[in-house]
């Protein structure tokens, strides 16, 4: 028997090894602010500006979804851009970030860019927040039709590994989501 046949025989679909690969949560959760880095010089890979910041959230609470691993390292963690073009963009930019801890009764506002990390980082330790944590692959434009569509498998049909998305959530709305996907799923978790 040819290697070939035993392989489709087996059913085998070939994909990239996740050994090492970090889990990806799917769920609610209340998260804590770990760790938060301004990086006002980042750069792409190539070298043109990408200014952001960039905030590390440990999980406090599981509302309902996948189990909690231990780590030593941030469960999630969010890239908020701070150029002039994108700092205020709710889904990618800064604005993002301050409206999540808003979402919780946490102001951060202030009148100079220094005021605003300062106060961001005194949150270290201390902020919670509800997320919505999901799977999420990269947006890729097809260049012959134009049209964008989530990248979920490479050029040889791999599947690509998921990077783990969030959404910022009120108490209660995240309350109210986490009561219907228990409802949906048949789970009391």
């Amino acid at each position: 028997m040819s290697i070939v046949s035993a392989l489709k025989g087996a059913g085998y679909e070939p994909k990239a090894s996740t050994a090492g690969d970090k889990n990806v949560y799917n769920g609610i959760y209340k998260m804590l602010l770990t760790e938060f880095k301004n990086e006002p010089d980042g750069k792409w890979d190539d070298g043109s500006p990408k200014p952001q910041v960039v905030a590390g959230f440990k999980v406090v609470d599981r509302l309902v979804g996948s189990e909690v691993y231990k780590s030593d390292f941030p469960d999630a963690k969010g890239y908020y851009s701070t150029s002039d073009y994108m700092a205020a963009n709710r889904k990618k930019g800064i604005a993002k970030f301050i409206d999540g801890l808003m979402s919780v009764g946490i102001n951060v506002n202030a009148n100079t860019d220094e005021e605003i990390i300062g106060n961001i980082q005194a949150k270290i330790g201390v902020a919670e927040v509800y997320m919505k944590l999901f799977p999420d692959w990269r947006n890729v434009k097809d260049d012959e039709t134009g049209t964008w569509s989530k990248k979920k498998k490479d050029d040889d049909g791999i599947n690509v590994a998921p990077f783990q998305n969030h959404s910022f959530l009120t108490q209660k709305n995240a309350e109210k989501l986490a009561k219907s996907m228990q409802k949906k799923d048949g789970h009391p978790l």
